[in-house]
């Protein structure tokens, strides 16, 4: 079985969407999705604008899924790829907190994009990613690494332009071996995503001050550790 799959941006825009588009650029959130609300044909592709924005531009999570369902009952009826909305879905309910569906919709998109006839192997790696992600909100932590690792292999094995991504999965892996209690691991990797995240985002970024936090918060964990352990060895003395 061979799936072509789809993207959210494919399709040519019309003049009312090109407006909402100039909308958003200008910060008018509200107004562009109120343009977007009123395109029709209703389509998947539409649908699954509205859902983005409502999660990224307004923190409206719960506005975003009824948008992601109903862009998902379009795919179904039409036989379409569903897996950047099912993904959508995963990592709307894994910000909720609702990681037993989270790992059900990120573990769908997995299935079809393995199946894809030409794929971004990002994807794949994505979809691994939301999965260690939903893992570890369950407290899985065996599962969780083992997903984490796999999206990072996978990330490694795409020779050039994917840092961002190979820094993130890393990222995500020292976080899941620091909650494993192997701070040492976790500094180790958390190192090297720091590396590379330095070389595709600028100074100033908040994923850079995110990694540095990280970063910190693993170093004095480790450092506090040590300190507990030379005074339980001088406490034998």
């Amino acid at each position: 079985m061979h799936i072509v799959l789809d993207k959210f941006d494919s399709a040519i825009i019309s003049s009312e969407e090109i407006k909402a588009q100039d909308l958003l650029k200008h910060g008018k959130i509200d107004q562009g999705i109120a343009i977007y609300q009123c395109l029709k044909p209703e389509s998947a592709r539409i649908l699954n604008i509205i859902g983005i924005l409502y999660a990224t531009k307004k923190d409206d999570y719960h506005s975003a899924i009824i948008y992601y369902y109903k862009a998902l009952k379009i795919q179904e009826k039409n036989g379409d790829d569903m897996s950047n909305t099912l993904s959508e879905l995963g990592i709307a309910y894994q910000i909720l907190h609702e990681f037993d569906l989270a790992l059900n919709y990120h573990s769908r998109a997995l299935c079809i994009r393995k199946l894809a006839y030409t794929i971004d192997q990002t994807l794949i790696a994505n979809s691994l990613l939301g999965i260690a992600n939903a893992y570890w909100g369950q407290q899985n932590l065996t599962e969780a690494l083992n997903y984490a690792q796999q999206a990072v292999n996978l990330n490694e094995s795409i020779e050039t332009g994917n840092e961002l991504n190979l820094s993130t999965s890393l990222a995500i892996l020292a976080n899941i071996y620091y909650s494993c209690g192997n701070g040492y691991q976790a500094l180790e990797v958390i190192t090297r995503a720091l590396i590379l995240l330095e070389r595709c985002v600028s100074s100033d970024s908040l994923i850079l001050a995110s990694f540095l936090n990280n970063l910190g918060t693993i170093q004095i964990n480790n450092n506090n550790n040590n300190n507990n352990n030379n005074n339980n060895n001088n406490n034998e003395y």
